[in-house]
Parts: structure tokens; sequence; C-alpha cells
């Protein structure tokens, strides 16, 4: 009937729990040794809550329900409040914000202050979150809620019938150490969570791997894998976390949780810089992984960028070369026709004008806008490829200069004619500077740059227009 054999344990736990708890309250007095240790039961009876929560100790449902009945009288609260705190909430945000069990709260730093009241808070805070799943359960699962609702009227109507009968004894036997069991286990998850990188993959539990802890509280020690599979059951927990202790950070793997608390809270706060002594904090290891992201976005950044620049030049080299030969072929050929269009690249595209006009020019916009070049040259394919579908000879770049080689007459009467008025109003404002005197030595150039790209039969048409 057991899911796991191990669990033997877990019953023989709560066996004991209601054996210790019935005889204080046949004693009726605090006895000095019984007390702590039964005490001690109820808090792992809270251990036994989160995990029964997370995978039921019996295969069968009726039975997980009457246990979780009888864990609730020890632990304190229904067991089904785990599902929308800690399933829900904390698995999902693992102490980033949003999380109502977040460590630490009120206190930005980690000291027995935050410690002492974090329980209370996130008691308080966490009672939003198990209305709203009740009040979501009963739209949505109407069997499920009312099978959530008999927890609670189990728990409240038993802790009412004991105070009918002795109030004095429930309080003392009762609802103290449920009160321990609570405030212990949420101690446990601070301590498993403060100081720790919440948004890292593996360093985000601080975890405690004394043998004899693990022993008693069900290797609840283990906390990175059981964050990594929740649904794994505490006796495989061991060989999980030795698959993967080697991704976790050195300083959140503790042999002695007496030793870490003991240090952190009543010996750091009065060592000068004791706080780098504890590892790494959380904030810290945070900066740092984000650090080491965006070092590795921007290694990956510049290996694009080498790789566009070797692209660039390659294509740029193979554009140059094809210009430049059929610019010899259009001073060999009268019959070659050509269609100017062009663009400037801001100041580079008047730079050193007796090379090769946009070799300069093209060179430092794409050191200065990679992108825009890039566009550039889409444009370019895409033209050569209206050019394929037109079937135009080539279309080549001559730096700042497209040039269309088209054989068809007609097609070159359409361009004269789209072209002719640019043409006309450039040469008109030449005229117009000429006369004054006041000539722009960069337009000038400019339309020298335009009549070396003309074949001399378009450039006599642009002269003789009046």
């Amino acid at each position: 009937m057991l899911r796991y054999s191990e669990d033997w344990r877990t019953v023989a736990y709560l066996a004991a729990t209601a054996v210790l708890t019935l005889i204080n309250w046949r004693l009726g007095t605090v006895h000095p040794v019984l007390y702590p240790v039964t005490l001690f039961f109820f808090f792992t009876s809270a251990v036994i809550s989160h995990n029964h929560n997370h995978l039921g100790i019996w295969r069968s449902k009726p039975l997980n329900l009457v246990t979780s009945y009888v864990i609730a009288l020890f632990y304190g609260h229904p067991a089904v409040a785990w599902v929308p705190t800690h399933n829900q909430v904390h698995h999902r945000l693992n102490n980033r914000p949003g999380d109502s069990s977040r460590s630490p709260k009120w206190f930005r730093r980690n000291h027995l202050a935050a410690l002492l009241v974090y329980p209370t808070l996130t008691n308080f805070a966490q009672t939003k979150d198990i209305r709203a799943f009740l009040r979501d359960l009963y739209h949505r699962d109407r069997s499920a809620f009312w099978s959530a609702a008999s927890e609670y009227v189990v728990f409240f109507g038993t802790m009412l019938l004991l105070f009918l009968i002795d109030w004095r004894k429930t309080l003392l036997f009762f609802v103290i150490p449920q009160q321990t069991a609570l405030f212990l286990i949420q101690c446990v998850n601070y301590l498993q969570h403060v100081e720790t990188d919440a948004f890292s993959e593996w360093d985000h539990s601080r975890n405690f791997l004394s043998p004899i802890l693990n022993g008693v509280l069900f290797n609840n020690g283990y906390h990175t894998v059981h964050h990594l599979k929740p649904g794994v059951h505490w006796s495989e927990l061991p060989a999980l976390h030795a698959q993967h202790a080697h991704k976790i950070d050195p300083s959140l793997l503790l042999r002695s949780w007496m030793r870490y608390v003991g240090y952190t809270y009543f010996v750091r706060p009065f060592v000068r810089g004791g706080e780098r002594h504890a590892g790494v904090s959380g904030r810290e290891r945070s900066r740092r992984v984000r650090a080491e992201n965006l070092q590795r976005k921007t290694r990956a950044h510049h290996a694009q960028d080498q790789l566009l620049d070797l692209d660039l030049r390659t294509h740029r080299k193979r554009l140059r070369d094809e210009g430049l030969h059929l610019r010899e072929a259009a001073r060999d050929d009268d019959g070659l026709h050509c269609r100017y269009r062009g663009w400037r690249h801001g100041e580079a595209a008047h730079a050193e004008p007796e090379k090769d006009p946009g070799e300069r020019g093209l060179c430092r916009h794409a050191s200065a806008n990679r992108d825009g070049l890039a566009r550039d040259l889409r444009a370019l394919d895409r033209a050569l490829q209206e050019a394929q579908e037109r079937r135009v000879e080539r279309v080549v770049e001559i730096g700042d200069v497209l040039v269309l080689a088209i054989g068809r007459e007609d097609v070159l009467q359409e361009i004269v004619r789209s072209d002719a008025e640019e043409a006309r109003a450039q040469a008109e404002m030449i005229r117009r500077q000429r006369r004054a005197g006041r000539l722009d030595h960069h337009a000038d150039r400019h339309v020298r740059r335009v009549r070396n790209a003309f074949p001399p039969q378009l450039v006599h048409h642009f002269a003789a227009s009046p």
C-alpha cells in the first residue's frame, strides 16, 4: 500500500508523535525530557507534510486524505495549503520577486532579527495565496475543493473539540508544538535560500549535507535537487544530488548547519568584513552571472561583426573589380547605354575624389554603420534579381554609382526621359553658381563624377538641354 517502502519511517514518525502527545496529555505537566522530544517530532511532522504534499505516502487517495488529517493535527495547518504557497509559487519563482516566501523580509541583510521575524511575516503573506487558491479551486474543480475543505473542517473541528475538553492541555500539548513546527519549517526555508542567487540555475539554494541531519529529517538538506525535480521521493535525493553536486557553488554545500547558524548570526556580525567569509552574496552572484552572460553575448556579436566585415570586404572587392571591368568596356564600346542612380554617405562621399569616387567613402561608411551598408547590399541583390527578370545584362556598383547595363533601346529611352529633369536641374544650378562667382566645389566634383559615369552620348544629350 505504501508508494515507497522507505515510507515506513514516515509512518513510524507519525505514530511516535501520536504516542508522545498522548503521554504528555495523560501526564498533564511539562516533562523536561518528553516535552522537548515532542516538540522535535512535531517539527518532523512539518517535514513529512512537505514530502506528503509533493508525493503522497500511499497509493490510495482516501488513505492519503486521512493521513493529511493526521498530519495537520501535528503540523498546525491543513497540508493542502502547501499547494498554492509552495508548489505553485515558491517552486515557480524560487525566492525571486513575487514569491510570498521570499527571504529576507523587512530587512535587506541577513542577521538574527531577519531570521526571527521571517516565519510570522511569511505566514501572513501566504494567507493571500491560500484564499485565492481555494476560490479558484471552487470554480475550477468542485470535487477537489470539497476535499480541500474537508481538511480545514476536520482540523479546526478537532481543535475546537480539544479546547472544549481541556483548553490548558490543548494549548500546552497541541498549540505550542504546532506553532513551533510552523516556525521552524519556515526558518529552514529561510536558511536554504537567503544569500543565494535566485536567478541562477544551480546556486539558488543552500544544501546541508550532514548525514545525521538528513537521516532524521528525510534528506531535507538536499534542496537544490529538490527544486530541480520536486516530484522525486525523498529517499532518492542523495543519489540525485551526487549527479549534480559539481554544478553547485561549493560555498552552498555545507556539512554542518549548526556551524553555519552559529557563525552567520552570532560571530559574523562582530567580524569586520565577515560577510565575505560566508561565501559570495546572492546579489554579487547575480551580478557575476549577468556579467558573464553579457560577455558571452558580446563575444558572439564580435564574431558576427568579424564575419560581416569579411563578407563586406569580399563583396566590395568583387563589385569594384566588376565595375572597373565595365568602365573599361564602356570606353571601348560607344553603343553601351547606362543608367545612373546615386546616393551619398555624408562627408565620406566627397573624400579623395581623385581616387575611385566611392572607395574611401564606402570604407568609412562600413566602419561607421554596418547595418546601413548591409541594407544597401541587400538592395543591390534585389536589383540584381530584378535585372535578371528584365533580362538586363549586368548590374554593378562603381563607388557610390549604381550602373545598369541595358541592351534594349526602348528601355534606354525611358530611363533617359526619367532622369533628364534631374540632370537639367543640376546643370542649371551649376550655371547660376558660376555666373554669381560662388561655385560649390563639392557640387562641381559631383557633376564631374556624373559625367564620367555616363557614356558620351548621354552626356552630350544633357549638355545640349536648354
